[in-house]
């Protein structure tokens, strides 16, 4: 039995429990790899407007689609498509139209894409992170025509299938039912504009455009990357090294006490701080990107196994290997879009 949720609305809090997939060491399983294959449904698309489509792939680590466990010992192991996603495209569009359509072209720009998965006893969660803009294109500019931005979640006893399915289907959906869509009057991108989109994105962003940050303490990260604080800080009290208590101020100037699982982010004395899983760090920004040093879980590849015993009743029973939770610290990259945390590289201390 599997059971899926697509997630449109990406918030930090869903994406905690994925900090400790994130970042993989590239422990992979020697000599094997996992193909992920788009999917073309049954279903032919009349009167559609476009009949060519280009592909480019803007994610920072171009050869790395995460990884899924598989094999007889369900070992941890890339995913690799034997064809490339612009030749996956072409023949998606190909097989999905008729002579009625029109001359048009599309553009698919794959901004975030990664595979992840984490074996439990009982079954498997698998998760796709998926991002990714759909442009027409008019003469020798480009329009937005959509995006899909999602988190795909699969539980199964066996998870890749399912998911390499559902993630399919969202991406061919993502297509197909763009092939009708007229003509918006959104802006008109250059080519080279859509390869530095991020930058354009942030040009627009007021935390990526100022060197002076407000004060406050700030519930989401919209209102972070407006620079809106929720509240008026009075005092930041540190319990202990990594936990902090901050005696704040609301619009109703009423004092109130807030604990780094109720916030985003904070900035004090002009410095900015973000509420990871771990508590708080500063927040450092560089190459028009901001950055943290953080603790979050090792993948469980990289922990030793204990004995998990139960001593209830008095009679120690052995259940067999048990993961430890153990935690290192790595640098993680805030997401201009959603305010997501991906882990960037480990970092020695």
């Amino acid at each position: 039995m599997k059971k899926i949720l697509h997630i449109y609305l990406i918030k930090v809090v869903s994406i905690l429990f994925l900090l400790q997939l994130t970042f993989s060491g590239k422990t992979y399983s020697q000599n094997y790899t996992e193909d992920f294959n788009l999917t073309f449904p049954k279903k032919i698309i009349s009167n559609g407007n476009y009949n060519t489509i280009n592909f480019i792939d803007s994610r920072s680590e171009t050869n790395d689609l995460g990884f899924v466990y598989s094999g007889v010992e369900n070992k941890r192991t890339p995913v690799v498509p034997k064809t490339d996603f612009n030749t996956q495209f072409k023949k998606l569009l190909k097989n999905s139209i008729d002579s009625s359509t029109a001359d048009g072209e599309l553009l698919l720009q794959l901004r975030k894409f990664k595979f992840l998965e984490k074996p439990e006893r009982a079954s498997e969660f698998g998760f796709c992170l998926l991002r990714a803009d759909l442009y027409l294109k008019q003469d020798s500019t480009y329009k937005k025509l959509s995006r899909i931005d999602t988190i795909i979640i699969v539980e199964s006893l066996d998870a890749t299938k399912p998911l390499f399915e559902e993630t399919s289907n969202a991406l061919t959906e993502f297509v197909l039912k763009n092939l009708t869509k007229d003509f918006s009057n959104t802006d008109n991108y250059t080519f080279n504009q859509i390869i530095h989109i991020d930058s354009l994105e942030k040009n627009k962003i007021k935390l990526y455009n100022q060197s002076q940050y407000t004060d406050g303490v700030y519930n989401t990260f919209e209102n972070f990357k407006n620079q809106i604080p929720d509240f008026k800080i009075l005092e930041v009290v540190y319990k202990q090294e990594k936990t902090l208590i901050i005696k704040a101020q609301n619009k109703k100037n009423k004092k109130i006490k807030i604990r780094p699982d109720e916030f985003f982010a904070f900035v004090n004395e002009g410095k900015p701080y973000i509420s990871a899983e771990y508590g708080c760090y500063p927040l450092e920004k560089k190459d028009n990107d901001f950055y943290f040093i953080g603790e979050g879980k090792i993948p469980n590849e990289k922990v030793f196994l204990t004995s998990e015993t139960n001593d209830s009743n008095g009679v120690e029973v052995n259940k067999g290997p048990a993961l430890t939770t153990q935690t290192a610290f790595y640098q993680i990259k805030l997401d201009h879009i959603d305010g997501s945390l991906m882990r960037v590289k480990e970092i020695k201390k």
